[in-house]
């Protein structure tokens, strides 16, 4: 990756694409209701994930907290690539930058939780 905001945005959109929508909500939503939840019929994925977590163990905070990094993944594709828009998108650069250093680091610290968080995940859906 360069030093380009806009290749780091097009890579959280790569991110996002893969790993959020890479999901199957309909097979989520039935392992949840077999696992003895009732999602919403609202819940997309994520939330989904979060239910079978639940479900299988976790506690709800803990859960959330596994969770976090996709959500931030798909929170940072919604405001700096989905729907750019304008301060908020330009004040998260900012963030990212000041936290950071360059977006490449940025990219590589998400990637790192990411991660961590699938592993988790794939770990707790062995018993499925």
């Amino acid at each position: 990756m360069t030093s380009s905001a806009d290749e780091w945005a097009d890579e959280i959109l790569h991110l996002d694409q893969l790993i959020v929508e890479g999901f199957n909500e309909r097979w989520l939503r039935k392992k949840a209701v077999a696992l003895g939840r009732a999602p919403a019929a609202t819940l997309r994925s994520l939330k989904l994930v979060e239910e079978c977590l639940v479900a299988l163990g976790h506690e709800e905070d803990h859960a959330r907290a596994i969770t976090a990094p996709l959500h931030e993944v798909h929170y940072l594709r919604s405001k700096v690539k989905g729907h750019v828009s304008g301060e908020e998108a330009t004040e998260i650069r900012k963030q990212a930058l000041a936290i950071h250093a360059t977006y490449r680091e940025h990219h590589e610290a998400i990637c790192t939780r990411l991660d961590e968080s699938m592993r988790t995940i794939k770990d707790a859906f062995k018993a499925f």
